[in-house]
């Protein structure tokens, strides 16, 4: 019985020491989630929250860097998203962005695989029937 409390008072202390004291939940600069202090594995669970659960981040600023992809829908609708890896890079999380209500204009995103940093408020639309979230980009930097 020693024994089996030492070990669990031994991981205990382990993944206290190696956990990062970042928490996404921020309101510096008026960002309520801040994925960018997160390490990618944290990301990409919080992104995921936010994928099952959008109503609780639903009017929340956030704060993401990844990778600018777009695609065209065969209907012929432009989306843009922002992609962003996890620690092994086999699995990526990513949402989709707006940078202004006419989303088929691709004046103000990058070029495909451009690395960016977003900063926008998680938003909703309805298209066909079926409920979608995106961040409305209030600002875009392109990483080096």
């Amino acid at each position: 019985m020693k024994k089996y409390v030492m070990v669990v008072l031994l991981l205990a202390l382990m993944i206290t020491a190696c956990s990062e004291n970042r928490s996404a939940r921020s309101n510096n600069n008026g960002i309520d989630v801040d994925l960018t202090v997160l390490s990618s594995t944290m990301v990409f669970a919080e992104v995921f929250k936010m994928t099952s659960n959008p109503n609780d981040y639903a009017g929340k600023t956030v704060k993401a860097q990844g990778v600018y992809e777009t695609y065209v829908h065969e209907s012929g609708v432009r989306y843009h998203f922002i992609v962003m890896a996890d620690a092994a890079a086999c699995c990526a999380q990513g949402m989709e962005l707006r940078k202004n209500s006419d989303r088929d204009n691709p004046d103000g995103y990058p070029e495909r695989q451009t690395k960016i940093e977003v900063t926008g408020v998680y938003s909703s639309y309805t298209q066909s029937g079926a409920l979608h979230y995106y961040l409305a980009i209030d600002d875009m930097v392109i990483l080096e």
